[in-house]
């Protein structure tokens, strides 16, 4: 199946074919869609689209609009795994996973995720208030906890961080002087 690389890429036809395995989904038929991209750069990476729904059928709570996410690789391929994987065992609350599909090429990936309206993209520059700060901070440990010891069985194939150590310092290495050039 060919995979989308951006959002001008979706189409209702594309998208049909790609929901068809998501119970939430089943029965509807989309007709059109309305695409508004929502995010460039958050999440590992990528850009994220709010995709509203132009259907009928489907279960009476299917919902009317999802989060598509445009990953490059090599992160797109390991954010679907993530969400097949990991996230079904996670202790904590994400958006639900609908699909995920990854290009022949393994160049990027699609990810449909449920439609969090209500939630809040942090601001780096801003900070988090107390509340937001204890709430990340809880699920933090909630996750950390659920996959303490690096035993479970969801991590087998996850390469370990100790793994990337020396790509992470040669990057570092090679962008500090750029760094303290420009800001001293």
């Amino acid at each position: 199946m060919h995979v989308p690389d951006s959002p001008a890429g979706l189409d209702a036809a594309w998208l049909q074919t790609a929901l068809a395995g998501a119970s939430a989904f089943e029965g509807a038929r989309i007709h059109a869609l309305d695409v508004r991209i929502i995010g460039v750069g958050y999440g590992l990476d990528g850009v994220a689209a709010h995709v509203t729904l132009v259907a009928e059928g489907g279960p009476p709570d299917r919902p009317a609009s999802l989060v598509v996410k445009f990953a490059p690789a090599p992160r797109g391929p390991a954010e679907v795994s993530f969400y097949e994987r990991v996230a079904p065992h996670m202790p904590i609350r994400l958006p639900r996973y609908y699909g995920g599909f990854v290009s022949a090429e393994a160049q990027h990936a699609v990810l449909l995720l449920e439609d969090l309206t209500a939630a809040v993209q942090g601001d780096c520059i801003v900070g988090a208030t107390l509340t937001q700060a204890e709430a990340v901070l809880s699920a933090m440990a909630r996750f950390h906890a659920a996959f303490l010891g690096g035993e479970h069985p969801a991590l087998a194939e996850i390469q370990p961080w100790d793994a990337r150590l020396d790509s992470i310092a040669t990057k570092l290495e090679e962008r500090l002087p750029r760094f303290f050039e420009r800001y001293g």
